[in-house]
Parts: C-alpha cells; structure tokens; sequence
C-alpha cells in the first residue's frame, strides 16, 4: 500500500538503484545506461493493489501489525512504540469504526494515518497525509477489504484500490566510469558505488540505517534484485525495460509473498 505502510517508505529507493546494475546480457539487452535519466511514475499504468495487512488483538489489549516480514506490537495509549525501520508508531482510538496512529522519525512526526471502518466491517478505508523531507506534501489513500476473520480492527486485509504514486520522480546518474548514483530528490535519498551484487547502502537524512540492496541482472536484460533490512530479506523485485527505452516496469513482493506483487510503471523524462 506504499505510503501507507512503513516498508514503501524505504523501499521505494531500492526499485529503481538495482535498475542499473551491469552484467552479461544477450545482443540487444538494456544496459545499465539505458536507466541514465530521469524517471516519472506514471499512475495510470502502475497497480499498486494486492498487499495484504493483519491486525491481531491479544487477551492483554495489545495490538500486533504484521505486514510482510515487518511486524510491530502497540495498544492504543497514544503512547509512541518501536515500529519497523527505526520509527515509531502512536496510536489512538477515535470510536469503535476509527483509528489514527502517527509515525514518527527520531521523535518528528512524518505521517499521520487515518483508518475508518465501515458499518458492516468488510471496508477499511486508509488515508495518509504528511511532508516528506524535500517539504513537499504527503496525501494518499487505500481502501481494504476483510479476507480474515476478526472484528474491528482486527483481521487480515487486502488492499483493492490506491492512489499511492511516491515517489514521483527520481534520478539516475553516473558521475564516473563504473559508479552509479540514484537519487529520490522527494524523500533526499541516495545510492551510490558500483553494483556488482553486494549490499550498498541507501544514505541520506532520512535513509534507514541498514536498509540495502543487492542483485544481477540476467541474460536477458531482466534485473532481479532484493532488499535488505539489518541483514535479513524484506523486499523482492523484478525490473524490466520496455523496447523503445522509454520506460520501464518494476514488479515487487514482500519476502515470503511471492503471490502478493505490485507493479509500478516509470517513463522517462
């Protein structure tokens, strides 16, 4: 559900820097030049649809969100609890149908997120509004459809519809022979170095510390490319240029949801 779940708001990055990564590929296969630019997610072709979140509710009160191999525990205190990616997460119940949590970065508050249950408690509709580090503003929503039982919040729930399009830009450089640089100017986030298949780091003011990526690209010009988080798998992805060069397709699943992908679409600049 992309901003409205903490792992897009790391993982996002790691789409488009394993892009470029150089390898073997056959006659006519993308290159890593082929990536040099400036891209623009194009929402219209892109479907971001199909995550699945769940909230348990334990005999103590406790709250548990699990989404992928991220997973935190909270109550509804408004007391502000470790959340996944070095945030926390402050939740409140507004009335028995509503929930608000803020996630916050070292003690700043970046999202605020707003969930509403509807009457017949099948519907969660899930709105986000916040700033992201560059200043410029956060305003998505998801609605969610029960496919596990509970009542209330609790329950598994899969997303059906969103309009989540962050990052909207970003940049592909090579500021010289072999190294690569990538560069979310929204979010003030950046990789660089050469890709050889190792872990590198994502850097910046508001880059997780021990997020990484590694990956190789195939044969064909396919790159297949995986997220770390603290050394463990938290993110799969698939990226394929388009012919013309033009654009290209990026398919990504939670570690351990291989049935669970999302595609984003990027056209260059």
């Amino acid at each position: 559900m992309r901003i409205l779940n903490d792992r897009w708001t790391i993982g996002a990055l790691v789409m488009m820097t394993g892009a470029a990564l150089c390898g073997p590929a056959l006659a006519g296969a993308p290159t890593a030049d082929a990536w040099i630019g400036t891209w623009k997610l194009d929402p219209s072709k892109s479907d971001f649809s199909g995550e699945t979140m769940t909230y348990s509710k334990s005999p103590t009160g406790k709250y548990r969100y699990s989404e992928g191999p991220a997973s935190y525990e909270f109550a509804m205190d408004g007391k502000a609890y470790p959340s996944p990616y070095g945030r926390t997460a402050t939740w409140t119940q507004v009335s028995d149908h509503v929930w608000d949590s803020i996630s916050s970065r070292e003690g700043a508050p970046t999202i605020h997120i707003h969930r509403e249950l509807s009457a017949d408690g099948k519907t969660l509709n899930v709105t986000a509004t916040g700033t992201n580090p560059d200043g410029t503003s956060i305003d998505e929503s998801s609605v969610f459809q029960r496919v596990g039982g509970g009542t209330g919040l609790a329950g598994k729930w899969r997303s059906v519809k969103t309009n989540a399009a962050s990052p909207a830009v970003f940049i592909v450089s090579s500021p010289s022979p072999g190294i690569m640089r990538f560069e979310i100017p929204e979010w003030r986030q950046t990789a660089e170095g050469k890709l050889d298949g190792s872990d590198l780091p994502l850097t910046g003011p508001s880059a997780t510390p021990g997020l990484t990526f590694s990956g190789k690209v195939d044969p064909s010009g396919k790159f297949n490319y995986m997220l770390k988080y603290q050394g463990k798998a938290d993110m799969y992805g698939v990226q394929t240029m388009a012919a013309d060069g033009k654009s290209y397709t990026d398919v990504t699943w939670p570690a351990g949801k291989p049935n669970e992908k999302t595609t984003g679409v990027y056209v260059k600049q």
